[in-house]
């Protein structure tokens, strides 16, 4: 029989850790494993795709982090042969999980910064620190990182050793296509709100829609240009009225939740990231394979997907002012987009192939062949 793998998740909002378990599972049910996605909470866009909602263990858990009884008894009930978590809270439930059941051997994957100002932290670690999961992850088969600066955070922060730390980075559906953008709503197209700059990710705090708003309207675009925001969150009406403060609230839209994002990207003339709080953010690759000129602001993984500058302008955190400026060299045609072949090259590293396999390879080294 094939070997189980779990793959537990806080829920199936449609975040890039998320979509990153789904990939892990589909390249791991494809090898030959049991796969089965074990979601503490009931909730998410997600929930209606097609290969989670097949694969779904609902804990039906009131909380994330109340979702400790209903993962143990999961564990009991299934007995799987490798547990992997995704995203801090669903870590720390699989780390005490771990503790308790220690015949079950463990991977937890990092997806963000370890390191975010205290407000953006989140809150376990804002007020017990690291102490809890440098306890717990020191069970770890394996402490996997999406970027570089990340597998670095782990190494000093979490004092994982080297021999159980693994990186692998993100992956995004590179398709080197661009398709017709789709409907706005009410029949209207996007392409008709042309010209317009694009941002997208989850509508929180740590990733920065609020100085992506405020910098659009110091950079005073001319008529018509406008910013598209992509996603949903529980800052949406917060981002809407501040949108409206500034005297832009006409011209940015909030498009929600789209997926998948490529259609959107193909009819911007550039993309924007002001997120700080990073691991490797999936977006960016997929504005990369869209041929867009971009600007982001420094975080983890955000120099590695830009090749250090190379393919797009790396911007100081927090700098409101140069994210305007960005903006306006983007629409002026002084920011373009990266050379095609050096692209190419540079996003083979984060092609679904290779991450694909780099996530087999760990999974085989913890428990070996399905």
């Amino acid at each position: 029989m094939p070997k189980r793998v779990a793959l537990l998740v806080p829920s199936l909002v449609a975040g890039g850790a998320e979509r990153g378990a789904i990939f892990v599972g589909r390249v791991l049910e494809q090898a030959g494993y049991r796969v089965e996605l074990v979601a503490a909470v009931s909730k998410g866009a997600l929930l209606d795709e097609p290969w989670a909602r097949a694969h779904l263990v609902e804990l039906h858990a009131r909380a994330e982090l109340l979702a400790l009884p209903g993962w143990l008894r999961y564990l009991d009930a299934a007995r799987p042969a490798l547990a992997i978590s995704f995203v801090h809270s669903a870590n720390l439930v699989s780390g005490l999980g771990g503790k308790m059941r220690p015949r079950i051997p463990f991977i937890v994957s990092l997806r963000n910064s370890l390191v975010l100002p205290r407000r953006e932290q989140w809150w376990v670690r804002r007020w017990l620190g690291l102490g809890l999961e440098r306890r717990l992850y020191v069970r770890a088969s394996f402490v996997q990182a999406v970027s570089r600066e990340l597998y670095d955070q782990a190494a000093t922060l979490l004092a994982v050793p080297p021999e159980r730390l693994w990186l692998t980075y993100n992956s995004a559906q590179l398709s080197g296509e661009a398709p017709a953008p789709p409907a706005l709503g009410d029949g209207e197209r996007i392409a008709s709100l042309a010209p317009y700059l694009v941002s997208a990710g989850r509508l929180v705090p740590v990733k920065g829609f609020d100085r992506v708003i405020r910098a659009f309207a110091a950079a005073r675009l001319p008529e018509p240009w406008k910013l598209v925001i992509v996603g949903e969150g529980p800052l949406r009406g917060e981002l809407e009225a501040l949108a409206r403060v500034e005297g832009v609230g006409p011209r940015v839209i909030f498009a929600g939740y789209r997926d998948p994002l490529l259609p959107w990207l193909a009819g911007a003339r550039g993309f924007v990231f002001g997120s700080h709080g990073e691991g490797l953010p999936r977006v960016l690759l997929e504005a990369l394979d869209a041929r867009l000129p971009i600007a982001a602001c420094r975080a983890p993984g955000v120099d590695e997907v830009l090749g250090g500058g190379g393919f797009g302008r790396l911007l100081p955190a927090d700098d409101s002012a140069s994210l305007a400026q960005a903006m306006r060299d983007i629409a002026q045609g002084v920011l373009a987009a990266p050379p095609p072949d050096a692209l190419a090259t540079h996003l083979a590293r984060f092609s679904p192939e290779a991450v694909g396999a780099s996530y087999l390879a760990m999974v085989h080294e913890a428990i070996g062949a399905p």
